[in-house]
């Protein structure tokens, strides 16, 4: 179903773009980002309340973003610096990397300014995460091999396999939302948008999900981007 969704997503988008360069332009920039992001996931009542307040995080960070537009579609590129916290109070670093395509449909308000909806994925690449040591952190993505043939004498530790976070965390974004070109001269213009999705699963989360059991009934990520870029009409 997710392949599907996302077939008929790049379809639309591939084929609206074809068309683009006749109506409006194509256009460029960059810019400043915020980003907020929840994970929340939801267990059982046989569930250790106090393992809750780990799992469950939310994150705030800002970055710098870079955009190529052919009126229909914008492509982007940006990064995120950000900290992340569970609900126990621990606090991490966290830098993520974005690539991603949004469909849009420009609406003429005014000559000298637009606004459109969009809606799109982004690919979301997180690069690092520490603690307020600066060590590295680690998550599980499966069992692993000798602590299954060799039993319970390995140490519990080794009981996972476990990756560092840009092997674990990477995931891909729904989002939508509303954007706006507000021309400041004739070939320069300011662009805000404002932008909430929806993440799929991680590497790591999916693991949690088969290892936990009736334990985890659902997880829930979302959040959403604030962007403000300064843009450039090409021709």
């Amino acid at each position: 179903m997710k392949k599907s969704f996302l077939f008929i997503i790049l379809f639309t988008i591939i084929n609206i773009s074809a068309f683009s360069q006749a109506v409006f332009g194509v256009s460029a920039g960059a810019g400043a980002s915020f980003s907020s992001s929840y994970s929340n996931f939801k267990f059982s009542n046989l569930f250790p309340a106090d393992e809750k307040d780990v799992l469950n995080t939310k994150s705030a960070g800002g970055g710098v973003n870079a955009f190529f537009d052919l009126t229909y579609v914008e492509f982007f590129l940006g990064t995120t610096f950000g900290n992340l916290k569970n609900y126990k109070g621990e606090s991490f670093n966290t830098f993520s990397l974005h690539l991603g395509l949004l469909a849009k449909y420009p609406i003429e308000i005014t000559y000298d300014f637009l606004l459109f909806p969009m809606f799109g994925i982004d690919y979301e690449a997180v690069l690092s995460r520490r603690d307020k040591n600066g060590e590295n952190l680690t998550y599980p993505i499966g069992n692993n091999a000798s602590y299954e043939s060799e039993g319970s004498e390995e140490s519990e530790e080794s009981q996972f396999n476990e990756v560092p976070a840009k092997k674990a965390l990477n995931a891909l974004w729904m989002k939508f939302g509303l954007g706006m070109d507000i021309y400041i001269a004739e070939y320069i213009f300011l662009r805000p948008e404002f932008l909430y999705g929806f993440r799929f699963k991680n590497t790591y989360e999916k693991f949690m999900v088969k290892s936990l059991g009736a334990y985890l009934t659902s997880i829930f990520n979302h959040g959403f981007d604030i962007k403000f870029t300064v843009g450039f009409l090409l021709y």
